[in-house]
């Protein structure tokens, strides 16, 4: 007698109804120029770092309005990089303008210490012109980056 085995038959799985996929903005990763701003002089206290072509226009939701005391900013691929600290927030107020990689170790050297309320960084030279469209706008050009309230919504979740 002969014991002879039958072929497993899989049986198709039901098919599953597919959501169709989220689009989404695609997200580039920039890496210059970078920018780290400190709570205290000497680069000390709370540090907040970013990177790329970017606009903060609330220094509050890093926790860090009017509370800027020094700063470290360059780039590693042009000495043109530009960094727009602004006294009030959406892109108002007095300027400080800094071109180039710069390591400032006491922003009351440049009467700016405990001022900013938000700002805008650039790969590029940006011109008083375009710092002046920035500000009639009161938002960065299309290209840039921007951060909003989403880090209060992440922090949030984190918190959970």
């Amino acid at each position: 007698m002969s014991l002879s085995k039958k072929p497993a038959v899989k049986k198709a799985a039901p098919k599953k109804s597919v959501a169709p996929k989220k689009v989404s903005k695609p997200v580039v990763k920039q890496a210059n120029p970078a920018l780290s701003l400190f709570s205290d002089t000497d680069f000390g206290g709370t540090r907040q770092r970013f990177r790329g072509n970017l606009g903060v226009r609330n220094l509050g939701v890093v926790g860090l309005d009017n509370d800027v005391e020094s700063l470290q900013f360059a780039s590693a691929t042009t000495a043109n990089a530009t960094l727009v600290l602004f006294a009030d927030r959406n892109y108002q107020g007095r300027t400080l303008i800094i071109r180039g990689n710069r390591n400032i170790s006491d922003l009351a050297d440049q009467n700016f210490e405990n001022t900013a309320s938000s700002f805008i960084m650039a790969n590029t030279n940006l011109s008083n012109q375009d710092i002046t469209d920035i500000q009639n706008a009161r938002e960065v050009p299309n290209n840039y980056g921007e951060i909003l309230a989403l880090i209060r919504k992440a922090r949030a979740k984190r918190a959970k």
